[in-house]
């Protein structure tokens, strides 16, 4: 089994990002994913995606949680450096797997600026990331926060 929903997922959420996500995590080595979150009608942060005043035409977001298949455990999924890279690894396959006009919306919550999110996907806008971009990766400065050797970004694995 790679993919499971909780039951507290609420799939009421832009169907691209759902049919996008899903494909990937449905055959997705080497962890089964599990979404947990999804649309919320009173999320924690005012203009989050997952809530009625998400930013643009695609509305919501999806969480999740990769989860090892010899434990059984979800690798922690927020603020952990020994998890970021398999995180950014899952984030980067769905990205790829998008249209240019999905990749321009697309964001992974491990770029954001102030939270180290390594659960969160949405479509609200690229160009809202602070910590790292899709080409090159985290930042240097929070790729030196996290103690991780290499920025993951799509643009090395090209080289």
């Amino acid at each position: 089994m790679a993919l499971r929903r909780s039951n507290s997922f609420n799939p009421e959420i832009d169907a691209d990002l759902l049919r996008t996500v899903q494909a990937i995590a449905e055959g997705y080595e080497p962890y089964d994913v599990e979404f947990f979150s999804g649309y919320r009608p009173n999320p924690s942060r005012q203009y989050s995606q997952h809530g009625p005043k998400a930013r643009g035409a695609h509305k919501g977001a999806i969480d999740f949680n990769l989860i090892d298949r010899e434990t059984g455990k979800a690798l922690p999924n927020i603020r952990d450096p020994a998890s970021a890279a398999a995180y950014q690894a899952f984030a980067n396959k769905w990205y790829q797997s998008l249209t240019p006009e999905q990749q321009a919306e697309a964001r992974w919550g491990g770029y954001f600026g102030d939270i180290k999110d390594w659960m969160h996907i949405d479509f609200g806008g690229a160009d809202r990331m602070s910590a790292g971009n899709w080409q090159g990766g985290f930042s240097p400065e929070r790729q030196q926060e996290l103690g991780l050797s290499s920025a993951g970004g799509l643009g090395a694995a090209a080289h």
